[in-house]
């Protein structure tokens, strides 16, 4: 399994690109893109219907995860991304959010057993995409509100990725944790 050297989403044959083929890195399609096309996609998520958006808000409430992913972490000090996930078994809800979005990574995982479905997967990453979903679906949040909250604080605040982490990052990564975290709820 590959994963993308800059966002950390898992490569597939239909979404991976050979950056330097002597070095042999590999990124995900989406950020070969360059910051024109990330006004673009801004400027289409912007323009989405209100209901769609409310609609989607009640999904991540209830089969989504607003978080902070690990990427790099062969170095010596691990980054983090934002990152939007949304989960279910059916095939055609996931694909239709990402066709409506119009970015994003659909994934599958193959059942456990016999007596599982498949899971599909909805994958937003990166700080401009993700803090721009989430700026729109904020006010319709009743679950993920304080992990939305932290991720738009902290796209804010990571806009570039040379910015060191301070004790304040490391408090949100943290409480993004608590918040995510399996078993009994807060």
């Amino acid at each position: 399994m590959r994963l993308c050297q800059r966002c950390g989403v898992e490569l597939t044959p239909q979404n991976w690109y050979v950056c330097h083929q002597k070095i042999g890195a590999f990124v995900c399609k989406v950020c070969t893109k360059t910051p024109k096309t990330y006004q673009s996609e801004i400027t289409q998520i912007q323009s989405i219907p209100k209901n769609f958006m409310i609609w989607l808000a009640g999904f991540v409430d209830g089969d989504g995860c607003i978080t902070l992913e690990k990427v790099g972490t062969t170095r010596a000090t691990p980054r983090y991304t934002p990152k939007l996930n949304i989960v279910n078994t059916n095939r055609n809800v996931i694909q239709y959010i990402q066709r409506t979005l119009k970015c994003g990574c659909v994934s599958t995982n193959r059942p456990r057993s016999i007596n599982h479905k498949t899971v599909w997967s909805y994958d937003l990453v990166g700080c401009i995409r993700v803090r721009t979903v989430l700026e729109i679906i904020e006010p319709y949040l009743r679950v993920k509100n304080e992990q939305c909250a932290l991720i738009i604080k902290w796209t804010t605040r990571h806009q570039s990725r040379r910015t060191p982490y301070d004790d304040e990052d490391n408090e949100m990564i943290e409480r993004i944790r608590f918040l995510n975290r399996r078993g009994n709820g807060v």
